[in-house]
């Protein structure tokens, strides 16, 4: 129960940011794990699994932060010994460890992902993605949204490698997904919808079906419009759509369109720095520039 406690606890200090402390309380539960692990795999191996993977995403954080490779090698180490301990356990009981699997493997692609290790990213991702399919297939465990992200983080890397028909298979993949979701409960999705659907009309945009990426750039900026939420996510994944948006419409030189989108781009980045939500200096910049120099123009 102590265990269990300090989880919830160094659980809830990453989620509001406090990497250092929430380190200490994650190391607690690994080493306070271990003896139990060892003495009956079934029965803690998936709270460990957990454990080990957030442990993980702290020492990432803590090694960006600091540029210290050797703490941000210890973070890979961990997803991956995560993703083993997971794949081992499948025979045993894969109901419970499938999922966890799956989670693990899409961690690890964010991972490479992230420090622009493609390859390898892409591996991690394709696994996840064969994971998840059979937890939804086989009903073990609801991860619908979980397979939706992944299919749209892999449908990015496939992307910047100009793979752009098989990234819109899995864009429209793990949009159709969110899409049911979003028909049920629309307030509770429909950030992550108009996420999706970003995602899409970009790929339509570098495709040059520019008829096909309007469309879905203006059902997504219409659901940000219409959310009652107001939160980092909103305004991030507005100024993300309207940015693309913008860039979409300069690429079919409807100047006017593509300044109105920038202007309300940047007027989203604004409000995000001023509320101190992250660095947006460099999306702040381009904007900025583009904007000038069209206006000169």
């Amino acid at each position: 129960e102590l265990i269990q406690l300090k989880y919830n606890l160094a659980t809830a200090l990453f989620e509001s940011g406090d990497n250092e402390e929430a380190k200490e309380f994650f190391e607690d539960v690994v080493y306070g794990l271990e003896p139990y692990v060892q003495k009956d795999p079934e029965g803690y191996n998936d709270i460990y699994i957990k454990a080990i993977g957030n442990l993980a995403l702290v020492y990432r954080n803590i090694g960006i932060m600091k540029n210290d490779h050797k703490i941000i090698r210890d973070a890979e180490q961990l997803l991956v010994r995560s993703v083993e301990i997971a794949d081992n356990m499948l025979l045993t009981k894969r109901a419970v460890y499938e999922p966890l699997y799956a989670s693990s493997c899409q961690i690890l692609a964010n991972f490479y992902m992230n420090f622009s290790m493609f390859d390898e990213s892409a591996e991690y991702y394709a696994k996840a993605i064969d994971a998840y399919i059979n937890v939804i297939k086989f009903k073990e465990a609801n991860c619908n949204v979980e397979f939706a992200q992944t299919c749209n983080n892999y449908s990015v890397l496939l992307r910047h490698n100009g793979e752009y028909s098989k990234a819109l298979e899995y864009a429209l993949y793990g949009g159709k997904e969110i899409k049911e979701l979003w028909l049920k409960a629309p307030a509770v999705y429909d950030l992550i919808y108009a996420k999706a659907l970003t995602s899409i009309a970009i790929i339509f945009t570098q495709m040059e079906e520019y008829d096909k990426a309007t469309k879905h750039f203006m059902i997504a900026i219409d659901l940000y419009r219409k959310s009652s939420r107001n939160s980092i996510d909103r305004d991030e994944g507005t100024a993300e759509c309207y940015t693309e948006c913008g860039v979409m419409f300069a690429k079919t030189n409807q100047h006017e369109n593509a300044v109105n989108c920038l202007e309300f781009a940047l007027k989203h980045y604004e409000i995000l720095k001023r509320n101190n939500c992250g660095n947006y200096d460099l999306q702040i910049e381009y904007i900025d520039k583009w904007l000038k120099g069209a206006k000169n123009d």
